[in-house]
């Protein structure tokens, strides 16, 4: 015969077993790294970011702008809410949201697993990092001209021959009056603009033949009937100037730097960091 107590502890046992078995069969939303003790999630890797096309932070990213935050609070740098609130705002409209009330965002969020308090704390994050960023990478700084000449020698960059062109669809009176005068005194020419030899239709070829102030010869263009072109002016292909690229080259080499200099600052703070990755 079973004591009670003895059966009392086999049932305790059974239990303790059971709620074991149910715990290691739920979903659990792990800790995945800390940065200086704060704890990031899986879900933290799932989420989806606004300021990312709508695609998730990696962790590393997620790393990066968390070192960015804690610095920019050790400097006292913040963002209001009614910056927030006029991100939001922005981004509400951006999606046909506009004036909607709050239960039909917050109906959208959830499709986008999000809520209200995401949103917001997304904004505040994406505020704070471009701010930090904005007050550490300040120096506009310049670039020597022997980089700016060594850059524009090593990257070439041209532009592509292009044609002048006017177009016009031909009535049978108009097509009889071209074979007589090739001269098109009349046409209702409609300006095509200033076009590139890799744009033309595989129709259009022809025109990187033809000589200026010239006009084709009558071809079939689909239902629109016939249709004629008159070359205005040819560009030939051609190597930019360095007067041409000047400015664009100084941006470009500006946000390299940028970039640089932000690597830099990243892996200083990494450095200085305690950073477990689990």
């Amino acid at each position: 015969m079973v004591s009670k107590k003895k059966f009392y502890v086999v049932a305790f046992i059974g239990l303790i077993c059971l709620k074991a078995s149910l715990f290691a069969r739920e979903v659990v939303d792990e800790c995945v790294a800390t940065v200086n003790g704060v704890r990031f999630l899986r879900s933290d890797t799932k989420e989806l970011r606004i300021d990312n096309d709508g695609k998730p932070f990696s962790i590393d990213v997620i790393i990066d702008e968390e070192l960015m935050i804690q610095k920019a609070q050790e400097y006292g740098v913040t963002v209001s809410a009614a910056e927030i609130d006029n991100q939001v705002e922005a981004f509400k409209r951006d999606n046909g949201l506009g004036g909607a009330n709050d239960k039909t965002c917050d109906e959208w969020l959830k499709k986008l697993s999000l809520n209200k308090r995401r949103l917001d704390r997304q904004f505040y994050r994406a505020g704070i990092t471009a701010r930090l960023k904005g007050s550490v990478l300040t120096d506009r700084g310049t670039v020597e001209a022997a980089v700016l000449k060594k850059y524009y020698k090593d990257n070439p960059e041209y532009e592509e021959e292009s044609y002048e062109l006017l177009s016009a669809f031909l009535s049978d009176d108009d097509a009889e009056r071209l074979v007589k005068d090739k001269k098109g005194v009349g046409f209702d020419w409609i300006d095509l603009g200033k076009i590139e030899k890799k744009q033309l239709a595989s129709t259009m070829l022809f025109v990187a033949k033809m000589p200026e102030n010239s006009i084709s010869k009558p071809f079939k263009n689909g239902n629109a009937g016939q249709q004629v072109i008159k070359m205005i002016k040819k560009h030939p292909r051609r190597l930019k100037s360095f007067d041409e690229r000047k400015l664009m080259m100084e941006k470009e080499l500006y946000k390299t730097e940028r970039e640089k200099k932000y690597k830099e600052y990243m892996k200083l703070l990494r450095k200085e960091a305690s950073i477990i990755k689990l």
